[in-house]
């Protein structure tokens, strides 16, 4: 590991050392984190090194896919909730119950049909089959040629003329253990069979080019088909609540603001076929009521259980069926009562000042309950009027139109609309009402919106670059005695005992570092949010743009470059041509390293994937603690989790960066690929299926592929600049450059690749997006003759729809609220609790009922045991329509 040289800087700017400098060197120190260059330690490890090295990935690997096998049909909500807990007309079949019967499932299962769970599950497993076939092929290019010529062109392979010739007689100092493989194995003697590996890199190049076209093209078909699919299918007038055809448009003027002028506009471009216009409101004050009884109808839920629960066991001492599990339900009723936390700790404030203490009495908060129901529904009700009138006051600049088909708000999502600058513009199609982030919907300025989206993006370079500084510090944890020199108040620590500072330097440095890496994500999306998108969806994207440049940088370059932060950009701002001899210099050594960073991430992905660790974890010994409602027990079980594929698909394309990039300097690691993205493609064809979920309300349709498959020209222009400087800096025998031609070469195929890069983005570049091309819409043939004949006064109704829409006064219970807020659409007040065999539960209904609050114990009770069990949704359970 590489810091920079301590006394080198120190008398460079203090020959007498004094305090200040030494602090600002230290600081140095610090940046230049010990990750930088760290894969070159791995540089001539031997064969069995490398082999047990990977043999405990392996084991661990083999272990967690043994724990998965064995429960994979006790906790189905963990690892087949898509056959159990969701809606019955998308359940799927249960597997047998085998041990290894997932893996016939998982492996033979047509990808075809994994279009039902959405484009991006699907492009995703496409994309590793993408790299499966990419570094198959390269490795049966590469393998029987490259690996022959760097074995036997070593300085082992000299005969004794030649070294007497060129070596005094001495054997230089050999490569050893997997290095003599690579590329970094070849002397001066045979550096003319470079040409070997110059002819590889454009018949490698070229195979990748070949596959990228190929693979964009079925991209765009396939995109193409499902979307026009999907329009001909989201075209039905019965779906009243349908999202697939409406669309969303920033920047409305004021004086649009209005039902019949915007049907005036859009009737013009879209032929009178639109059907619901929502507009935004501020909905800050009905928010806070809603939020607030939610709380509360959680809070008598709970109470009203508990009570339940206590009064069960107080009663159930006789007839026992299993008194083990009797004595663990009550222990564990117990356990909740304290560390139940929602009630005490949740329900602090609440509108209008009241303050609910940790001893919540229940008819308090029945009576906050009725009282905050009312204001709500009175909040709700001029909403609903404003809705329905011609009112203009606090609608923001952003509305939803929905036509009656869906080519209409694709033919508006890809003109521009008005004549004037930011007016009618920026808008957005497929949009789920439950991925909007209303909060930037309400933003109406579009200087804040700019202001917004350049800090976002200023954090997220400041984060790129600066992220070395916390895992700098996570590494000095491992190295206290120089921590405690770098910050002084903690030179306490260097009088602890061993035991501790053994503990505090080797496992919370691993503790540490594993969070900072999961906290990334969540970073860049909460800059996401920042930066003003409007959905979940724009996130991801922005998301999969930053994780990827994060990705490579963390953890490609600097573990590569031997060099620390500051030496490297201090030598790119002097001397920006001197980065192919950079990358010379260091790519070779590291390969070792990245043979065993591939192998473990592909058995970690693949282990941890189907095993769930953590969900493992929670549903152990979290969920008992949490489920003490039926409610609660209901939303996590119903509660199907999903991917975000905004950092999923960055990770894989820079694994598959990193072996475009060895695959001619060191080829083995070709194989690496091939049996590591193996593994990955069986272990997400299972979890994709079976469980997560496959309604993705940030579902992007497929727009993540192209993305990352561009990405991976990272790989090859860091593949080719690190050849034009081992060519360049080639040396024969005779210590003469004879390599320049091969640089030059290989400078001009650089050129080409970014050419061909440029070409292809305008070729492809409009046909990439979510659109789908208008020329395969289909529009429906009319049902019978008589709907033919009578187009023109159908025409003539259509004329008069904006009086309609504007007239229209649907009763509440029928009103349409897709997009509105969920503050909004909120419809759950039935108070839910489980029934039991000695009819407590049925008194303390009858008292809500008295008090005048829906209740209910239907589809759950407690059982003799003292176990809470559901059976069904609750009552007031709504499914999407």
């Amino acid at each position: 590991m590489a810091l920079l040289d301590y006394q080198t800087y120190t008398s460079y700017f203090d020959p007498n050392h004094n305090g200040t400098d030494q602090g600002f060197l230290h600081m140095l120190d610090f940046l230049n984190t010990p990750r930088s260059g760290s894969a070159q330690n791995s540089a001539g490890i031997t064969i069995r090194t490398f082999i047990t090295s990977v043999m405990i990935s392996f084991l661990y690997c083999a272990f967690q896919t043994s724990i998965f096998s064995l429960l994979r049909c006790k906790f189905k909500n963990i690892y087949q909730p898509n056959c159990y807990y969701i809606p019955d007309d998308v359940k799927l079949y249960p597997l047998e119950e085998g041990f290894f019967s997932w893996i016939k499932a998982a492996l033979f299962h047509p990808l075809d049909d994994y279009k039902n769970i959405g484009l991006d599950a699907y492009f995703f497993i496409r994309y590793l089959c993408f790299l499966l076939v990419l570094f198959s092929g390269l490795a049966v290019f590469n393998l029987p040629v490259l690996i022959p010529v760097n074995y036997y062109s070593g300085y082992e392979n000299y005969k004794p003329d030649d070294l007497i010739k060129y070596a005094n007689g001495t054997i230089p100092k050999m490569t050893l253990g997997l290095d003599r493989i690579s590329m970094s194995n070849i002397a001066p003697l045979y550096t003319k069979r470079l040409s070997i590996h110059l002819t590889m890199t454009v018949i490698s190049i070229l195979w990748f080019h070949g596959l990228v076209i190929t693979e964009l093209r079925n991209y765009l078909k396939i995109k193409n088909q499902y979307l026009a699919k999907k329009a001909q299918s989201g075209g039905r007038p019965e779906l009243s609540r349908n999202s697939e055809n409406t669309l969303l448009i920033n920047n409305v003027p004021s004086n649009l603001l209005n039902r019949r002028d915007l049907s005036d506009v859009f009737n013009k471009l879209s032929g009178c076929k639109i059907k619901n216009i929502w507009f935004v409101y501020d909905y800050k004050d009905l928010k806070d009521f809603h939020i607030n009884d939610v709380k509360l109808l959680d809070s008598i839920e709970n109470l009203e259980s508990k009570l339940i629960t206590s009064k069960f066991f107080e009663i159930e001492n006789d007839l026992i069926e299993d008194l083990s599990k009797y004595k663990y339900n009550k222990r564990l009723a117990g356990l909740r009562s304290v560390a139940d936390f929602r009630v005490t700790f949740m329900y602090y404030v609440v509108p209008r000042g009241y303050i609910l203490n940790r001893r919540l009495k229940l008819q308090e908060t029945i009576d906050l309950y009725i009282d905050n129901r009312n204001q709500l529904k009175s909040k709700r009700s001029l909403l609903i009027a404003r809705e329905r009138g011609p009112l203009n006051d606090q609608k923001y600049n952003k509305v939803f139109i929905q036509f009656e088909d869906s080519f209409q708000p694709h033919l508006l999502n890809q003109i521009q609309i008005s004549d004037k600058m930011n007016e009618l513009d920026g808008t957005l199609i497929f949009v789920n009402p439950k991925d909007l982030i209303w909060e930037n919907l309400s933003v109406q300025s579009n200087m804040q919106v700019f202001i917004r989206v350049l800090l976002g993006n200023t954090f997220g370079v400041i984060i790129i670059l600066g992220w070395v500084i916390p895992v700098a510090f996570i590494g000095l944890v491992s190295q206290l005695p120089y921590l405690t020199v770098l910050i002084p108040f903690l030179s306490w620590l260097n009088y602890l005992p061993d035991y501790i500072t053994d503990v505090i330097s080797n496992f919370l440095s691993v503790i540490l570092l594993v969070c900072l890496s999961e906290l990334v994500p969540y970073i860049f999306r909460y800059l996401g949010y920042i930066k003003c998108k409007k959905t979940g969806a724009q996130v991801e994207v922005d998301v999969q743009n930053w994780m990827f440049i994060f990705s490579f940088i963390h953890i490609f370059m600097v573990v590569t470059i031997s060099s620390g932060l500051t030496v490297i950009v201090e030598g790119l701002v002097n001397n920006p041509v001197s980065i192919p001899n950079i990358l010379a210099r260091n790519l070779p050594k590291c390969s070792n390293f990245f043979f065993s960073y591939l192998m473990i991430r592909g058995f970690s992905y693949f282990g941890n994937n189907l095993l769930q660790s953590v969900q493992l974890f929670k549903n152990l010994f979290v969920y008992p603690l949490v489920d003490s409602t039926p409610r609660r027990k209901f939303k996590r079980l119903a509660s199907v989790p999903v991917y975000h594929w905004g950092s999923v698909y960055p990770t894989f394309a820079v694994l598959g960066s990193i072996g475009l990039i060895y695959s001619i300097l060191s080829p083995l690691i070709l194989i690496f690929c091939c049996v590591s993205f193996g593994l990955v493609i069986i272990s997400f064809k299972y979890s994709a299926r079976y469980q997560y979920s496959h309604d993705n309300p940030s579902e992007n349709h497929g727009i993540f592929y192209p993305k990352a498959i561009f990405q991976l020209y990272s790989g090859i222009y860091f593949m080719e600049i690190c050849l034009i400087g081992i060519f360049a800096l080639s040396r024969d025998e005779t210590n003469s450059a004879n390599c320049l031609s091969h640089a030059f070469v290989t400078f001009v195929l650089l050129i080409l690749t970014a050419a061909g890069q440029v070409q292809m983005n305008k070729m492809f570049n409009r046909l990439l997006s979510k659109n789908f091309p208008l020329t395969l819409y289909e529009p429906k043939e009319p049902k019978d003759k008589d709907e033919s004949s009578n187009t023109k006064e159908n025409q003539t109704t259509k004329v008069e729809h904006e009086d309609q829409i504007e007239a229209k006064q649907p009763n509440e219970d029928l009103f349409n609220d897709t997009f509105h807020h969920e503050c909004f659409q909120h419809k759950n007040n039935i108070v839910w609790v489980p029934r039991d065999t000695h009819g407590i539960s049925n008194i303390e209904l009858q008292h809500l009922k008295e008090l005048g609050i829906e209740c209910s114990n239907q589809n759950t009770e407690l059982t003799n045991d003292g176990e809470l069990q559901i059976y069904s949704s609750p009552p007031d359970h709504i499914m999407d329509s």
